[in-house]
């Protein structure tokens, strides 16, 4: 997934089809067992241009790439959005320290369910805060501490690292959910996922 991470502000954002791909294909292989090929065919659901097509285990999977398939508005749509797989930074019911309190807080205070924005947000500037109260404002101390910090919250774990070509960037953990009747699930990694995905897909009502 090191390939398929851009990064914004402090942590890492999903990034196109293929590597929405790559998380489904892995999620599914988790359930099922590695059987058949596995690839991705933008636009090939005929739904949106959207929503891809991934081939795991001979079977035909619809996966939505893209934030607007994350969003609770689509997974109402029932006819269409039913079993639909998307990769995404944060779900409410991850198993990550603080998730679903989050989850929780928001809800109440704004009446609605918080978007991976929201959290990603949120918890950037949590870990900003409390670094720059730890180096009391001194920027030099700030950067070093960023640099060399750890941090385990509603967003699993933060570290700013060196790697692979990358500069300062948290290797962010993206999670894949699953739509099933009408609820986003967390599918996986099986690690941070209470539910198991749909699989094989049983197709939409016609």
């Amino acid at each position: 997934m090191v390939g398929c991470l851009a990064v914004l502000g402090l942590l890492a954002v999903s990034g196109r089809v293929g590597c929405e791909a790559v998380a489904v294909c892995a999620a599914v292989r988790s359930a099922a067992g590695p059987s058949g090929s596995c690839g991705g065919q933008p636009g090939g659901s005929g739904v949106s241009e959207d929503l891809a097509e991934v081939v795991a285990g001979g079977q035909q999977l619809p996966l939505g790439a893209g934030a607007g398939f994350a969003t609770a508005q689509f997974a109402k749509e029932q006819e269409i959005s039913n079993n639909v797989f998307s990769s995404t930074q944060w779900t409410p019911d991850v198993s990550w320290p603080g998730a679903k309190e989050f989850n929780a807080t928001y809800k109440a205070r704004f009446g609605k369910e918080p978007t991976y924005h929201a959290t990603t947000a949120y918890e950037s500037m949590i870990i900003m805060a409390q670094t720059v109260a730890k180096a009391k404002a001194n920027p030099a101390r700030t950067r070093d501490l960023l640099k060399r910090g750890k941090w385990n919250g509603l967003m699993g774990e933060v570290r700013f690292a060196d790697y692979e070509g990358y500069t300062n960037q948290n290797k962010h953990q993206m999670l894949v959910e699953q739509i099933q009747n009408g609820v986003h699930e967390t599918v996986y990694p099986p690690q941070f996922a209470p539910k198991k995905p749909v699989y094989p897909f049983p197709g939409w009502a016609k």
